[in-house]
């Protein structure tokens, strides 16, 4: 399974692609550099597209979760 971010790193929005995901009822959480969680929401396909809006710049971690929060994989992401 793999998590590609284009581009990263990321000036205002990024499209999230999802590789070798097969379930259904994905969800994400994106963490900053504090480990405070700052967004999450539902996956509804393989990609889709993140949008900063007023985040300040730095190193974010997204993680991709199943339906019973187990860890699919993980992203570092660098908001510029």
């Amino acid at each position: 399974m793999d998590i590609k971010v284009n581009p990263n790193p990321v000036e205002t929005r990024a499209e999230i692609l999802l590789c070798g995901f097969e379930q259904n009822n994905l969800h994400f959480i994106l963490v900053n550099s504090f480990s405070q969680q700052i967004l999450s929401g539902e996956i509804q396909s393989n990609s889709f597209i993140l949008e900063r809006s007023s985040l300040p710049s730095g190193l974010y971690i997204l993680t991709v979760t199943d339906d019973k929060n187990n860890i699919l994989g993980r992203k570092k992401i660098v908001f510029e």
